[in-house]
């Protein structure tokens, strides 16, 4: 027999124990035959040769299964009573039956029949003959195996491949595997035993047809295994029980519109595939389950998978799976929520012959993918924050990247109507939208100092440096008013504070131009915007000047004016257009997603060392190449707009006296972006 399906069987790598049926035979049958075969003590070649004398084992001498008495007490019919009651008719009482004398847990009265119990155990998973020891390692091995057993008899009960009492008449000359020595122990030759171990079973052949009843079990290949209940032997060729060779691998694959991703927006087709692959063979009543969770925020998939959770789509379990891949169902879904990651997973047990379920997931994070979009004006990162000596250090790294539809999308979703400035790349972030017959989108105004690959989504050209930053702080009056309660109660002229600040909006009335100027940081808590309607002559400013960060709550919708953070040495310089108070949000897991789920309309500029874009309302999917600029931003889906308009440029702060400088004249010359 080969030892690697012994050993497979052993490890639980589930392969079929192709072994050549063993025919029982022995030539001292001659030695061992006679009509007093009733007395069975001694000889019992089981294993390797041992005898009645042999007990270092704890095996007494009647090592075969015959009537429940001890050794040589069975007399006339007793002999033939049914060693394997009749009362045995389940694969859990047959598996009973012999754990009471492998393990003596019958009692002591089953000890003598421990070696017995072996015989069938081993046999039936296919390990015999001299390759295996003694009769204490043929024990060992039938103890170390016995779930692996009990798990064969109740597999094949379950496929109805046990014929558990078939009557049947033994004729004469049938082979059966017990050997009886009579009368005595004198009577084995023990030279003749010992020289045919490689057999190490006996035999014995009635003198004439004998009644029997017969457990089959049926192989695939259509051998059998035969026990004779009478005496508990086997019957007939040895064909070992065939194990299943199946090993089923279940998985869940994702695909975001059509392709492959993990990563879906508002809008979008999720399908999910489900699929069991089988490297061995034919499965049996295999059962699977699928789950159908769906957690807030991001959640990575968990593999192998836990089951639990709703049910997902019906997989038609149980049932056969053959040889291949096994499509069991599939799932499409049209995202509509977004800040959630759907996770589905396909459960299938067992896997492989006695070794339980085994799970697969897959999930896809549906994310907003935010853009910024600006109107009327340009965009610019790299300029450094001039110094006394009117000169300043570039950000040589400062990028502008965003989300973009790309050529496909015909530039839809991050942009600017005019130009985009920048010392390193410019990526997915269109220059010239909506520039009819002038320069072409998405880089005929992006200038940076990187290569352009548009179908990569590099927009840009050449560019060599950046425009120095006022030092806007540096310009505070010597004096300044302290802050009133809210914007709507200041009018023109400076007003100054230091420390942290929260400011509250309010509207600018016409013509007021307003300086606000905080060393710290400051918290805007609501909207503020210019009221009513003006002319050229009476256009309102509000500028904020701050050295530290400058934090927009999540409630401002709509700020009107200029908003300027400087760092104060190492520290600020930053602006959020969403928070919740003076400290950043955190970021991680879509925690900001449902306090930013709002967009923000800025009615002028931002100058700072950096801005957090942090509104989370609408995304890229959504996006149009039309989308227009107004008020309120409602004709896009941004989540940040900014209105550039010329009022930002034709007015000028209050200077430290309370006068206000105007422009004599105003003309514009090329080149015109």
């Amino acid at each position: 027999m080969a030892v690697t399906g012994l050993f497979a069987l052993m490890l639980g790598v589930v392969s079929p124990l192709l072994l050549a049926p063993q025919q029982v035979s022995a030539d001292y049958a001659t030695r061992c035959n006679g009509a007093n075969r009733l007395n069975r003590d001694g000889c019992h070649g089981y294993f390797k040769g041992t005898n009645y004398y042999n007990t270092s084992n704890g095996i007494q001498g009647q090592n075969i299964i015959d009537c429940t008495r001890a050794p040589n007490t069975c007399t006339g019919t007793e002999s033939v009573n049914n060693a394997i009651p009749s009362t045995v008719n389940t694969a859990n009482e047959l598996i009973a039956w012999a754990q009471k004398y492998l393990f003596n847990s019958g009692g002591t009265g089953y000890n003598y029949n421990k070696a017995g119990a072996a015989f069938i155990v081993d046999a039936m998973l296919g390990r015999y003959g001299t390759d295996y020891g003694t009769t204490a390692a043929g024990i060992a091995y039938a103890q170390a195996n016995f779930a692996r057993w009990s798990d064969a008899v109740r597999f094949y009960e379950a496929q109805g491949w046990i014929t558990w009492n078939e009557a049947r008449t033994i004729p004469t000359g049938y082979v059966n595997t017990l050997h009886a020595c009579w009368p005595s122990i004198a009577d084995c030759d023990r030279t003749q035993i010992a020289s045919h171990d490689s057999q190490d079973f006996a035999f014995y052949r009635n003198p004439g047809p004998e009644a029997s009843h017969i457990i089959v079990f049926h192989n695939p290949n259509g051998s059998t295994f035969e026990i004779r209940r009478e005496c508990a032997n086997l019957l007939g060729s040895i064909s070992p029980v065939t194990m299943p060779t199946y090993n089923l691998s279940p998985t869940v694959s994702a695909t975001v519109n059509g392709g492959a991703g993990t990563v879906a927006q508002v809008g979008d087709t999720v399908k999910f595939t489900y699929v069991v692959s089988n490297s061995g063979g034919t499965s049996t009543s295999t059962a699977c389950n699928t789950y159908a969770n769906t957690y807030v925020g991001q959640h990575a998939a968990t593999n192998p998978a836990v089951a639990g959770g709703p049910a997902g789509p019906n997989p038609g379990c149980p049932r056969n799976f053959p040889g291949g891949a096994t499509t069991v169902a599939t799932e499409t879904i049209v995202v509509t929520t977004g800040n959630q990651t759907l996770c589905r997973s396909l459960f299938v047990n067992p896997y492989k012959y006695g070794l339980g379920a085994l799970g697969r997931e897959a999930c896809v994070t549906v994310a907003n993918q935010p853009y910024l979009k600006v109107f009327g004006g340009d965009i610019a990162a790299g300029g450094g924050l001039k110094g006394s000596t009117g000169t300043c250090t570039n950000n040589t790294n400062a990028a502008v990247t965003a989300w973009n539809k790309g050529t496909a999308g015909g530039y839809a979703g991050a942009g600017a109507q005019y130009a985009v400035y920048a010392l390193d790349a410019i990526t997915y972030f269109a220059s010239a939208l909506g520039n009819a017959g002038g320069a072409p989108t998405p880089t005929g105004l992006s200038f940076r100092n990187t290569t352009t690959s548009v179908g990569t989504g590099n927009f840009g050209g050449d560019f060599g440096t950046a425009t120095c930053i006022p030092d806007y702080y540096g310009r505070k009056p010597a004096t300044v008013t302290p802050l009133p309660p809210d914007v709507s109660a200041m009018g023109t002229g400076a007003y100054g504070r230091s420390g942290t600040t929260t400011l509250v909006g309010g509207n600018v009335s016409t013509k007021e131009k307003i300086s606000v100027y905080i060393d710290g940081d400051v918290y805007i808590t609501s909207d503020i915007s210019y009221a009513g309607t003006f002319n050229s002559s009476q256009v309102p400013l509000f500028q904020l000047v701050v050295r530290g960060n400058i934090y927009i709550s999540k409630d401002v919708h709509r700020l009107d004016g200029v908003y300027i953070a400087q760092k104060n040495g190492v520290n600020g310089g930053t602006i959020y257009t969403c928070a919740t108070g003076t400290t950043p949000l955190t970021l991680t897991n879509g925690a900001f997603y449902n306090d930013c789920n709002s967009k923000l309309t800025i009615n002028g500029a931002f100058v700072a060392n950096s801005v957090e874009f942090l509104r989370t309302l609408g995304t890229v999917s959504s996006a149009t190449p039309g989308e227009t600029s107004d008020s309120d931003g409602a004709g896009n889906n941004a989540g940040e707009v900014f209105n550039f308009n010329p009022m930002l440029w034709m007015t000028q702060p209050a200077e430290s006296d309370g006068g206000v400088d105007n422009y004599d004249a105003i003309t514009s010359l090329p080149p015109v972006l």
